[in-house]
């Protein structure tokens, strides 16, 4: 799993959520509204199965993001929740028990192959 910090530009902000919503592997999509200063334009935060990240990515370049804004990824490596689960391109790896008091319960995982 790679997360990714986009800064976009506000007039490929529209197309780029939505492409970016529209792809398997893709999940924990954020958006921030007017949020970048630096260049300007809007903060967009999501996790992309490393599978999907080189479509991503270039079409992320085709749109010119990396020359009017800026393309950041980070390598995870864990992540509990359960909506990689729910993307097609993304598989559990395996299950982390998380102890509470006496209850204990199963959070899916997904790591990095």
């Amino acid at each position: 799993m790679l997360h990714l910090r986009l800064v976009v530009p506000s007039d490929l902000i529209d197309v780029v959520v939505e492409q970016l919503a529209a792809t398997p592997g893709v999940v924990h999509l954020v958006r921030g509204a007017g949020s970048a200063t630096q260049p300007d334009g809007e903060v967009v935060l999501c996790d992309v199965a490393r599978e999907s990240a080189n479509e991503v990515i270039e079409r992320l370049q085709d749109h010119g993001v990396h020359r009017r804004g800026a393309i950041v990824v980070e390598a995870v490596e864990m992540v509990v929740s359960e909506q990689p689960q729910r993307r097609k391109r993304v598989r559990p790896v395996r299950a982390v028990t998380r102890s509470c008091g006496s209850n204990s319960r199963r959070a899916p995982a997904t790591r990095p192959p």
